[in-house]
């Protein structure tokens, strides 16, 4: 199994738009062998946190409400729960694709499809503010906010064809 889930891209579009297929004994280890074992806490921040497809300590602490939200993603990382430390310059972490999938598929089960929505507006904005602008379209495309997806592009147009990003703003 872990071999499995090392060998997946990470990948960071939603889950929804991904096309992963995943068996159903990945989510039942998930499930029974990693998640029902964690603290309550630590449950509810991973739900939140699963549809920022990397995240500083900052956005996680945003997006979840823990101040602890650095110690939460350290530990997860340290014990090799399918987070990874992306980045030290800020610090950032991501949860591999086939963990995040779980999780925001539980997320949609244990929460419902209105706060779903709601976390995932938070994070776009979240990763619109920290420039993370392709990160930031998926979902905002995802929750189809044309008017976030809007006020994103322009915001940022012009630093993405300085870039030779074009044909990104054009997919969009």
């Amino acid at each position: 199994l872990v071999l499995m889930a090392k060998g997946m891209p990470h990948d960071r579009r939603p889950p929804d738009r991904r096309r992963l297929a995943i068996p159903s004994v990945v989510f039942d280890y998930f499930s029974s062998e990693l998640f029902e074992k964690l603290e309550e806490a630590v449950k509810a921040f991973l739900l939140q946190t699963a549809f920022l497809p990397r995240m500083t300590i900052a956005m996680a602490k945003a997006l979840s409400g823990r101040w602890d939200a650095g110690r939460i993603l350290a530990m997860l990382q340290r014990s090799n729960r399918f987070t990874e430390k992306a980045s030290d310059d800020p610090t950032s972490y991501q949860y591999h694709a086939l963990f995040r999938q779980f999780l925001t598929t539980k997320a949609l089960a244990v929460m419902g499809e209105k706060e779903v929505l709601k976390i995932k507006h938070h994070a776009a904005m979240l990763l619109a503010e920290a420039g993370w602008v392709e990160d930031a379209a998926c979902l905002f495309i995802d929750i189809d906010d044309l008017a976030g997806l809007e006020r994103l592009i322009r915001d940022s147009a012009m630093t993405l064809i300085g870039q030779g990003r074009h044909m990104m703003l054009e997919n969009w």
